[in-house]
């Protein structure tokens, strides 16, 4: 028996040593391997192992009552989210609290669509209609709760996952590994994110009251309507009815008409609930394509796994990780991790049949936002792998816990891979944290910087960052913050000015050093002392491929919208003449200077690949008059129309006219 035991360790190190060499030629970029063929291969080598020679699959010890268990788990779940306590409101949050809190009633917080919304989430709305009304400045209520969904999630998620016959043991570890992930923590950090929270309570609540044997009403009506109410909190809950039929199934030839019957009632009410919601939105709603006005769900469902699998599958999902160690070996081990469960566990029919639930899990949940893999080397989309995470969980607790250790021992690697999330997802938080100081930061700049700006008045902020490493912290939230920031509804901010706007006045954030400075105010100096002005446009290359300006403008400098990068990709994805990018000039020039002349340089920019139109530029002035369109020609000079209030330079591409200024020169001349 000792010699069997050692032939099986030595036999799991010389396995663990080839896929490490594998993993390690994957990491120095080698084009035969790549890391979901690693992890594919460990997969199968597994299932044929328990085909050969299967063993009995063994539970982990775990204590026995109900409410013990999910006692341990939520503690687990509070005790690894506890320090997103502290965070404020962070982007989107802005956008709920104005959108749904400052309605009229309740009924419009939870119902209007009039807005334009492209989602239809009335118990995800009446959260924020509640915080705006209870802690319209503080976060710490919004995060309270979300710690709090999160703990109930976890506790259902064990019960739940017994459903589908898995073990109590196995069933709890991966609740706890689950609860301890870093997609979970970087979930429940954003508040925007409650509505997954929901979805995953009332998706489990519904689950636990599917009836399996027999028919019960009562049962049965607990289910749909616990469904309903995650059909009304997020769009991923539409995927319930086919991890209803899953739960039910077991993959089970003899379960499978059961599993049909069981899930029909909670399937009835999503195409119930689908009818309505395409009815309310006037279609499927999600985002679209600016181009095609088609849906990017539908357009991007096979684009999105195609460039996961390629850059980041399995190992970005299985330990998500914001600041990746850096070397080959380090490489190499994050690569290896995925593929370390299954090189470990003993083979097992038992075991592969949770697999196959893992797996389905995984899928079905990522189905519905597919079209917004991948998740980025900084996770900016990690919050998507909330739910699937459930599916990586249990399948490392399944296998984790039929490895060679037995008993009490075979929690080790589980609570070492658990301790490893937690670490990592504790580090990560480090990004939450920098966005949570430069949030409130701008918040007191934008005090000071306007402490009475004039009725209905028009500002373009340049210098507040969209994200922070990944995580959200001025985009598209910027408005709504900026307005309670000064405790004024009337007065609206831009970090994109369309071009039938009136800016009073532009101002630059150096967010780090905590200056601000007026654009306009700048200028009048200068252009008070007489004699010649000169500005000059440049790509500028502190922005980064998010549009995050990491410091000011030189004094030589006006301003820009996007950055060659961006726009590049923005032409790329929606066509020529549909991206947005504008250069604007303050007006305080036209009081002084009459003509301004063109000169252009496009021989090395990227815009020039999509062939504009040889040697044409258009100047659009514009002001309280309207906006007036000047085409010109590189090297003119253009005279200003009086009472101009700024000016755009555009260049036209194509059929359409993109509002960008690439390496563009603009010689002002007296």
């Amino acid at each position: 028996m000792l010699s069997g035991a050692r032939n099986s360790w030595i036999a799991t190190a010389l396995a663990l040593a080839a896929f490490f060499a594998a993993a390690l030629a994957c990491a120095a970029g080698s084009p035969y391997v790549a890391p979901a063929e690693i992890f594919g291969v460990a997969a199968i080598l597994y299932i044929i192992g328990g085909r050969v020679r299967s063993s009995p699959a063994r539970d982990l010890p775990f204590p026995r009552g109900k409410f013990a268990g999910a006692a341990l788990v939520g503690a687990f779940a509070i005790v690894a989210t506890a320090r997103t306590l502290t965070l404020p409101y962070l982007a989107d949050d802005y956008c709920l609290l104005n959108d749904r809190g400052l309605t009229e009633s309740w009924t419009e917080a939870l119902f209007d669509v009039s807005t334009g919304t492209m989602w239809f989430r009335p118990v995800y709305w009446l959260f924020w209609k509640l915080y705006h009304n209870l802690s319209p400045e503080s976060g710490t209520l919004a995060h309270a709760c979300s710690i709090a969904m999160f703990a109930i999630h976890c506790m259902l998620l064990a019960p739940a996952l017994r459903k589908c016959g898995v073990k109590r043991g196995i069933s709890h570890a991966a609740a706890i590994l689950f609860a301890l992930s870093p997609a979970a923590l970087d979930t429940v950090a954003w508040a925007t994110n409650q509505g997954l929270l929901l979805v995953g309570i009332f998706s489990c609540a519904s689950i636990l009251a599917i009836p399996t044997r027999g028919r019960n009403v009562v049962r049965t009506a607990s289910s749909v309507v616990f469904a309903i109410f995650a059909y009304l909190s997020k769009e991923e809950a539409f995927v319930l009815p086919a991890i209803g039929f899953i739960v039910c199934w077991r993959f089970r030839r003899d379960r499978v008409s059961m599993a049909l019957k069981s899930a029909s009632p909670i399937l009835a009410a999503a195409i119930i609930l689908f009818i309505v919601r395409w009815i309310r939105l006037g279609g499927i709603g999600a985002y679209s394509n600016a181009a095609t006005g088609g849906s990017l769900l539908l357009e991007n469902a096979l684009k999105g796994p195609i460039a996961a699998l390629r850059n980041e599958f399995p190992q970005a999902y299985w330990l998500p990780m914001r600041y990746p160690p850096q070397g080959a070996i380090a490489a190499a081990s994050l690569i290896l991790l995925p593929a370390i469960p299954f090189v470990w566990a003993r083979g097992s029919r038992g075991v592969e049949r949770i697999l196959y639930i893992a797996a389905a899990f995984f899928i079905i949940y990522i189905s519905p936002v597919s079209s917004m893999l991948p998740i980025g080397p900084h996770l900016e989309y990690s919050r998507w792998l909330y739910l699937p995470t459930i599916g990586i969980a249990l399948a490392s607790a399944a296998l984790y816990a039929n490895g060679p250790l037995r008993r009490r021992s075979a929690w080790i690697p589980i609570l070492c891979f658990g301790a490893l999330s937690a670490f990592v997802a504790n580090y990560d938080l480090r990004a939450w944290k920098k966005s949570a100081e430069l949030t409130n930061t701008g918040k007191e700049m934008i005090r000071a910087a306007m402490p009475s700006p004039p009725p209905n008045a028009h500002y373009w902020f340049i210098g507040l960052p969209d994200s922070i490493d990944g995580v959200q912290c001025f985009n598209c939230g910027m408005d709504p913050l900026a307005r309670r920031a000064i405790g004024r509804t009337d007065v609206e901010f831009y970090d994109d000015p369309p071009i039938d706007k009136t800016l009073s006045d532009i101002i630059i954030f150096n967010i780090r050093k905590k200056e601000w400075r007026s654009a306009l105010a700048a200028k009048r100096s200068e252009l008070a002392k007489g004699g010649r002005v000169e500005w000059k446009i440049r790509d500028n290359p502190d922005v980064n491929h998010y549009n995050c300006i990491k410091s000011p403008f030189s004094d030589a400098e006006c301003g820009f919208a996007n950055s060659a990068e961006k726009v590049t990709t923005e032409i790329m994805a929606f066509g020529p003449g549909m991206g947005r990018g504008a250069v604007f000039f303050p007006a305080l020039d036209a009081r002084v200077l009459k003509k301004i002349k063109i000169e252009t340089d496009l021989s090395k920019s990227p815009l020039a690949a999509f062939a504009p139109v040889p040697g044409v530029v258009v100047v659009l002035a514009g002001g309280v008059h309207g906006i007036i369109q000047i085409n010109a020609k590189d090297g003119d000079v253009v005279a200003l129309p009086p009472g101009v209030d700024y000016i755009i330079l555009s260049i036209r591409i194509g059929p359409g006219a993109f509002q960008f200024a690439s390496r563009m020169a603009v010689v002002a001349v007296e």
